[in-house]
Order: structure tokens, then C-alpha cells, then sequence
């Protein structure tokens, strides 16, 4: 973690993600010390939407129908192999690797093998908005489903037909990140979606670093200014390249993210998306499966140990807390701003 006295040789600051420093002014507490056993933090998130406020009868009596959420107990899921490694064996180990880990494993529906069928409770089918019909099958055995959209769709007869399929199913809607896109995420809180997942490209990511940091922080206050951002859990992926880019993601208003070509660089992928397939180094074979799921773990549970690194130096108890806690960061170019004004 770039943090001045901890062995970083790096630049200090840089674009994007590496444009925000955290506040770890709470790191002279001793007792905030979660990493080590003193104190219990939790990184645990919800996946689906909240009431904003509870209804009762004149008895006392509950009148508001409580909707479903799923516990994960870390704030990160896997996202599906990028198309270039897609490998039966390679998707299993992702799956295999999100049940040990008690999170969830995103899977396109096309690529859904028989092997699977003993994890599909961690998983989550990726189904593009017109092939719901075909997919009912999968849909019924989902705890949450995964609609692949582009923006222009019937969202509500989508979600609709999902829940005709399996009524108690979490309904996730997939997008690129986009000007519209808080507007998108305010429309899906309109018809009870439970989740939204926007993604950044990583072509996106490379041409302008800066661009998923505003995205994720639009997305958020777009739904903030309308007081409905409880309502819904917002998923974002892209640009996620170390350990510290998912406190920073949270902090920005994320509710949890998707990592997806992170996981592949630690089994070895060399990020040539396709150019150099005969040299491929991620084609998992069936002897390879363990190797390739305890590789995955390894990398996840060392970004949860960073996560509760940053929680302690901030003084938090529960990631959940860190949500758009922009409070607890600081911005480079602010802070230049502030020392140096207009001076080159």
C-alpha cells in the first residue's frame, strides 16, 4: 500500500485510483487493531435492496414486506474469465474458489457446465436481457441472477419475467459505466431491482485512469441526491488492479466490487487478451483446479487482510461504514489545489 514509511519505492501519487490517499488519523488507537485479533472488524456487505423506513399497524405489528438480502462476508466478487481464457476447468476453479471463500461467482449462462451443478449456490449466471427464456432452467436455481444489458431495455418486464421464473432470486443488471448511469441506477431502484453492477473497460481504465473514480462517485450521489441510495446495492467493476482499489471503490460509494482480471493475473495470465492464445498461461487443466482455486484465495484473503488494514487506520469496525465515507480519504488534486493554488 503506497503509505510513506511502509516500503513503497513508488511515486507518491499518480492518476485515478492512486489519486487518493487514505486518512489513517485513527491509527494511534491501539485497540483499532483488527488484523492482528485485538478487535473484531467485519467486512461483511448485503446484496440486495433495503426499505428506506418500516411500516407498523396500530398493534405494533410489522406491515412492511422485507426484502431478501444475501450476507457475503467480504465486500468482493468474482467476475466471469474475460473471453479470451475461457476455460471450462479455469471457470470451475473460480467457482470452487468463491464457495471456500462463502462469496459469489459470477458465470455466463452459455458457459454453464454440468460440473458446476454442485456450486450453483455461488454462483451468479451472466444472461443477456433476451435469452431469459432459454435460461429458466438456470434462473430457478440461482440464488441471484445477473441480466446482461446495454440500456435501452424493458427493464421492468425483464425483472418481471426473472421473478415469474423464481420469485425469491436477487435480480442484478449489468452496464458499462456511461454519462446516463446514474439515471439508469435511479430507474432500477424505481421497479425493486435488488442489485446494479456497472463496469468500466479496461480500455476505458488505460485512456483515462480518472474515469471509473468519477464513475462510481456519479453513480453514488446521483442516488444520494434522490434519497434513495439504500435502496438498491450498487456492484462496480474495472480498474481494479491491487488490494487497495477496493476500500478506495467502497469509499467512493460502491457497496462491493467484481474482480475479474485480477484473478487471472495471479494464475499467471499476461494481459494479451487473445493476441498470444497458443501461450496462454492461464488454461487450467483438471489436474490444475486446486492449484488454481488456493492461488485465487490466496490473492482475495490478502486483499481482505488490506481491507482490514485500512478499517483499523481509520478507526472503523464495519466496512459498511466506509460506504461514500469520502471524509476518510484525501484527494491529491485537492490538496494541491489548496497548497499551491494556481501556481505551476
Amino acid at each position: 500500500m503506497p503509505v510513506s514509511g511502509a516500503g513503497y519505492g513508488g511515486p507518491f501519487a499518480g492518476r485515478g485510483f492512486d489519486a487518493i490517499w487514505f486518512d489513517f488519523s485513527e491509527i494511534v488507537r491501539p485497540t483499532r487493531d483488527g488484523i492482528h485479533g485485538r478487535e473484531y472488524i467485519s467486512t461483511s456487505v448485503d446484496l440486495g435492496r433495503k426499505l428506506p423506513y418500516l411500516e407498523f399497524d396500530e398493534n405494533g405489528a410489522l406491515l412492511s414486506d422485507i426484502p431478501k438480502n444475501i450476507e457475503i462476508p467480504i465486500p468482493m466478487i468474482l467476475d466471469a474469465p474475460t473471453p479470451c481464457a475461457r476455460d471450462k476447468y479455469l471457470q470451475l476453479s473460480v467457482v470452487k474458489a468463491a464457495s471456500k471463500l462463502d462469496t459469489f461467482a459470477i458465470v455466463r449462462a452459455e458457459g454453464f457446465c454440468e460440473e458446476l451443478n454442485p456450486y450453483v449456490q455461488w454462483v451468479i449466471p451472466r444472461i443477456p436481457a433476451d435469452c431469459i427464456e432459454e435460461s429458466a432452467d438456470l434462473i430457478a436455481a440461482s440464488r441471484i441472477v445477473e441480466i446482461d444489458c446495454c440500456g435501452d431495455e424493458d427493464f421492468k418486464g425483464i425483472f418481471e419475467r426473472v421473478k415469474e421464473e423464481n420469485p425469491s432470486t436477487l435480480v442484478s443488471f449489468r452496464f458499462p459505466y456511461s454519462d446516463r448511469s446514474g439515471i439508469v441506477a435511479e430507474a432500477l431502484v424505481r421497479i425493486g431491482a435488488d442489485i446494479v453492477h456497472f463496469y468500466a473497460s479496461d480500455k476505458n481504465v488505460e485512456e483515462g485512469p480518472d474515469y471509473i473514480v468519477k464513475a462510481i462517485r456519479s453513480v453514488h450521489l446521483h442516488l444520494v441526491d434522490r434519497g434513495i441510495r439504500d435502496q438498491i446495492t450498487f456492484i462496480s467493476s474495472g480498474g481494479l488492479a491491487e488490494a487497495a482499489h477496493v476500500p478506495k471503490s467502497i469509499l467512493l460509494g460502491a457497496d462491493a466490487v467484481a474482480i475479474g482480471l485480477a484473478y487471472q493475473v495471479a494464475l499467471g495470465c499476461r494481459v494479451c487478451y487473445g493476441e498470444r492464445k497458443s501461450e496462454c498461461l492461464v488454461e487450467v487443466g483438471s489436474a490444475d483446479i486446486e492449484w488454481a482455486v488456493q492461488r485465487i484465495m490466496n490473492m482475495v484473503n490478502s486483499w481482505r487482510d488490506q481491507l482490514l488494514e485500512v478499517l483499523s487506520g481509520m478507526g472503523m469496525r464495519e466496512v459498511r461504514i466506509l460506504r461514500g465515507e469520502v471524509g476518510r480519504a484525501m484527494f491529491y488534486e485537492e490538496l494541491e489545489s489548496k497548497v499551491f493554488g494556481g501556481a505551476e
